[in-house]
């Protein structure tokens, strides 16, 4: 069998034919298994993971012959250097280096504020990793190889008796040089973020944590919020701060949220916020 390096776009809606395929079978899950969803919350994205994660390790490995269901209809497949098609190890890395960045970016880690220093320095480490996945296939215009295909040593390509044997072009060095600028260019604007906002983080990570000391109080998110807008021919900048607040389940179930809302529960909530941010009294939404 012959194979022949796969051009841009096939590959491009063989991934858009597989996301739809996956946000389908989703949308039917959510409607048989909606409540079950709802109570796990954040930990639903597990789910829908660890989905994806079996969809791409079993049908681009040799079960398969390297092909999903959008690979199959754009008649291309993956392969590795020796031309054969992966062992279920291999196409299990490959789709957890692909998947795992844009999992963690909306997963949200237990006990961990969304605003603290750890969950902004993930989002940094998964945006470069996403925008190099990216950028690479664009610029790579020699075999096509992004970041999940160099670790691994995969290629993605068409097949067919027409085809030329695959040819293996050399990757010019100035495409890592562009990834590498901008990586570096995100990590630098990330760096002066956290510099400009540290005390702020500190002061809402407090709150954050204060709040959920609160009896009955389960989760609690505390958040400083800017609005830019004109008005009249000005530049105006409005300033709001938000918390969240999750109470036990218990606790809710014993007068429904109408009573909640003028619990002492509340009234400690409120407390705790004027007390730890002074601020929020200006802010407070």
């Amino acid at each position: 069998m012959n194979f022949s390096i796969v051009k841009f776009w096939p590959r491009v809606f063989a991934l858009l034919i597989d996301i739809v395929s996956l946000g389908t079978f989703g949308f039917i899950l959510g409607l048989f298994f909606k409540d079950a969803f709802v109570k796990l919350g954040n930990n639903g994205i597990l789910i829908g993971f660890s989905i994806s994660l079996l969809y791409f390790t079993v049908l681009n490995s040799y079960l398969q012959e390297g092909q999903t269901f959008g690979k199959k209809l754009m008649k291309i497949q993956v392969i590795d250097e020796d031309e054969k098609f992966l062992t279920l190890q291999k196409s299990f890395l490959r789709s957890l280096i692909l998947l795992l960045p844009y999992f963690l970016l909306d997963f949200k880690f237990p006990g961990v504020a969304v605003e603290s220093s750890f969950n902004q320095a993930k989002s940094l480490i998964c945006t470069i990793f996403i925008v190099g996945v990216i950028l690479l296939y664009i610029l790579n215009k020699f075999n096509r190889k992004t970041l999940h295909d160099f670790i691994l040593k995969t290629y993605v390509v068409s097949e067919g008796q027409e085809f030329e044997p695959m040819e293996i072009k050399r990757v010019k060095p100035y495409i890592f040089y562009i990834y590498g600028s901008i990586a570096s260019l995100l990590m630098f604007l990330f760096f002066i973020n956290i510099n400009r906002n540290f005390p702020e983080l500190d002061e809402l990570v407090l709150v954050k944590n204060e709040l959920e000391k609160v009896e009955g109080v389960k989760e609690a998110g505390a958040y400083r919020n800017t609005t830019t807008y004109i008005e009249s021919g000005e530049t105006k900048v409005t300033e709001s701060f938000t918390s969240n607040i999750f109470v036990d389940q218990a606790l809710k179930n014993q007068g429904g949220v109408e009573s909640l809302e003028h619990s002492p529960l509340i009234k400690d909530v409120v407390k705790t916020i004027l007390t730890k941010y002074p601020s929020a009294k200006k802010q407070m939404s």
